[in-house]
């Protein structure tokens, strides 16, 4: 049930088979307030919670079940309309309406959480979860999606190319200074300070190991976004971190305050080009 394929069998068995009403609980049609219940959000919300302590064990990533979610309110698919088996069969809603299992079943690379990893030893038999209070969080990418001060995020798969990108960045670094390092003689086993500068600009932090946003202290996760200010070299989030203003630049990243003087310079620089130059005697 781990499984994209084999979480979609239990939903069809567990919630739809057993006659779980998804139209009163989800407020699809006009029911009575104390009949409404989010009892299947409660139930994605635990298994995204799940899967945060065993990142390698589950097959599907988070964006399955929010767009499951929102497959489930969005009232295009038949799958889950009706409150019982019962209704969908009379209703005919399985030749009248799409299912929502087509649908996810074709965006089956977009759902597949690169993590996963079904040999590993300790993802054979049940799973234990810790549940510890310390331990759960808010599903931001469920709850704060909307929230135009929330962090943006990225997509897993993006998250551990630009890992992978850092690391090779990381990794051409070192080879370069090796290779400086191999060019110098037995007596002279050190780099200048203007050598080390044309291969790690001065004040340069790595996203690797970067925790927190320069500019407005927040906590990153993994799958935030970080970015390198191009003139500082510090790390921000993608609030505090915009596409630099300079033509020259359009391809660099600059954070607020880098972005601030540049603009100040400039325009100082402007208003003294502008400036009439003054007759002689």
């Amino acid at each position: 049930y781990r499984t994209i394929k084999g979480f979609i069998v239990l939903v069809e068995k567990e919630w739809l088979g057993f006659g779980h009403k998804f139209c009163e609980r989800n407020s699809l049609l006009k029911v009575e307030p104390r009949e409404s219940s989010p009892v299947f959000l409660q139930f994605l919300e635990c298994c995204w919670q799940i899967s945060r302590q065993f990142p390698r064990a589950f097959e599907f990533n988070e964006a399955f079940l929010v767009t499951m979610h929102d497959c489930l309110h969005s009232n295009e698919y038949g799958t889950f309309l009706g409150d019982c088996e019962l209704e969908r069969l009379e209703a005919q809603l399985r030749n009248n309406t799409r299912s929502v299992w087509t649908y996810l079943l074709s965006r089956q690379a977009d759902f597949t959480n690169p993590l996963y990893n079904v040999g590993e030893p300790a993802h054979q038999g049940s799973l234990l979860p810790d549940t510890s209070p310390q331990l759960f969080t808010l599903w931001t990418s469920m709850y704060c999606r909307w929230d135009p001060t929330h962090l943006p995020r990225q997509r897993m798969e993006l998250a551990l190319q630009h890992l992978v990108a850092d690391l090779e960045q990381e990794r051409d670094r070192l080879r370069i200074l090796q290779t400086m390092l191999a060019e110098k003689t037995a007596a002279e086993q050190k780099l200048t300070v203007e050598e080390l500068r044309q291969v790690l600009p001065p004040a340069f932090k790595s996203v690797l190991t970067t925790d927190v946003c320069q500019g407005c202290s927040c906590s990153f996760e993994f799958i935030d976004v970080r970015k390198n200010c191009a003139h500082c070299g510090k790390v921000f989030c993608e609030r505090c971190a915009k596409p630099s203003e300079e033509p020259t630049s359009a391809t660099k990243t600059a954070c607020t305050a880098c972005a601030k003087a540049r603009r100040i310079t400039r325009s100082i620089s402007t208003t003294s080009n502008a400036q009439p130059s003054t007759p002689g005697p």
